[in-house]
């Protein structure tokens, strides 16, 4: 474990970390990881960057930790994770299937459509999200990896437009099979681009903090005054769109960025209450408690047992 989480921030700084190839470009890439075998990283210490990264392991196997979740990736796992979210992972089988790894941007397009919403709720989870896929279903999703390596060969407009539609395609797929399974979702609605995006401020927020870029806890209403809303208005969407009100979802986070960086870090419980903008230690430890039942240097020797 690193002092530090490290934070990389392009996919060619990240492609290095994971000992993988050069990317074709710094805002989207698909690799097949059986032609990186030779080079892929046995393990990679905890990481943030700014990017949604999708895996499709037809075979072998990988520990990966997401925030304070840990998920044991086997045979036809489909999996993915956000932009914030703290990674680490270690190797257990080389693996076969393929990443995909994109930002924000090259999705927006997509995004501005219902069924783009509901494909990249799946990325909102903060704890990265597993499905473990029946061969055929597993197959079908690699048909689809096949279809998006191949377009991104020709680095034009139209194939990215292409490798877009597939890429929402999985997701749709992944979201139905989470649905059937019973797996909670976050709902998306009308009103749900303020949402998600209020959601998205919170974390860059919170990864400031964690970073020293920021020195104090944002309120409510300065997330609204950003999306050039009224505090009162985001709160009833918030509160329609997931039950909760605006500043619970954000003390919420708030608790998970704590957990992820007393886990996945070597910072000091002063430093972790510091970097989230608590003004003393005391202060941090009720918060702590009251969100999660345990004390923060409780909690840590609970990861120790």
């Amino acid at each position: 474990m690193s002092k530090q989480i490290l934070i990389l921030p392009s996919i060619a700084e990240l492609y290095k970390e994971l000992g993988i190839s050069v990317p074709l470009t710094d805002y989207f890439d698909g690799k097949l990881l059986e032609e990186e075998t030779g080079t892929l990283k046995p393990e990679v210490p905890t990481y943030r960057n700014n990017f949604y990264q999708i895996v499709l392991l037809t075979s072998g196997a990988a520990e990966v930790r997401v925030n304070d979740t840990t998920h044991q990736l086997r045979q036809n796992s489909f999996f993915l994770t956000g932009p914030g979210d703290a990674l680490s992972c270690r190797l257990q089988e080389q693996p076969k299937g393929f990443l995909l790894v994109f930002n924000e941007g090259f999705m927006s397009l997509n995004v501005q459509r219902q069924e783009g919403y509901d494909a990249m709720a799946l990325f909102e989870t903060n704890c990265g999200f597993h499905l473990s896929l029946e061969p055929s279903k597993s197959s079908f999703f690699a048909f689809l990896g096949s279809q998006i390596m191949e377009e991104q060969k020709f680095l034009h407009l139209r194939s990215f437009d292409l490798i877009r539609s597939y890429i929402t395609i999985l997701l749709i797929n992944a979201r139905r099979l989470a649905e059937q399974e019973g797996i909670p979702l976050y709902v998306q609605e009308g009103g749900a681009s303020l949402v998600w995006k209020f959601k998205r401020a919170i974390s860059e927020h919170l990864i400031a903090l964690a970073e020293g870029r920021s020195q104090r806890l944002k309120l409510v209403g300065e997330f609204a005054e950003e999306l050039h809303v009224h505090a009162n208005y985001l709160n009833a969407l918030v509160k329609r769109h997931t039950g909760t009100t605006a500043s619970n979802l954000v003390r919420q986070r708030v608790a998970q960025e704590a957990l992820t960086l007393l886990r996945q870090s070597e910072l000091t419980v002063q430093e972790v209450a510091t970097r989230l903008g608590f003004d003393t230690l005391a202060h941090f430890s009720s918060f702590f408690k009251k969100m999660t039942q345990l004390s923060p240097s409780d909690y840590r020797k609970l990861l120790k047992r």
